[in-house]
């Protein structure tokens, strides 16, 4: 459907560039989002495995020496 001058047709061409320039925006927005949640995943799970080892540490060093402690052993 067409009238004389095209500007329905233009109106069309308009209105369908508007929804892929928001279209590419939503999807630069969610790729944004995205990869930030990636980077604060990869973060935490670094401050994690920090954690563990720290966790961890005490406990070698008292399976190594076990009177370090402050336990006496019976015997």
């Amino acid at each position: 459907m067409m009238n004389r001058d095209g500007s329905l047709d233009r109106s069309l061409e308009d209105l369908v560039h508007v929804g892929r320039i928001w279209t590419l925006h939503g999807l630069a927005m969610g790729q944004s989002a995205l990869a930030a949640s990636a980077e604060t995943l990869r973060t935490t799970s670094a401050l994690l495995a920090a954690v563990a080892r720290a966790v961890e540490a005490p406990r070698a060093s008292t399976e190594a020496d076990p009177g370090s402690n402050g336990a006496s052993s019976a015997g």
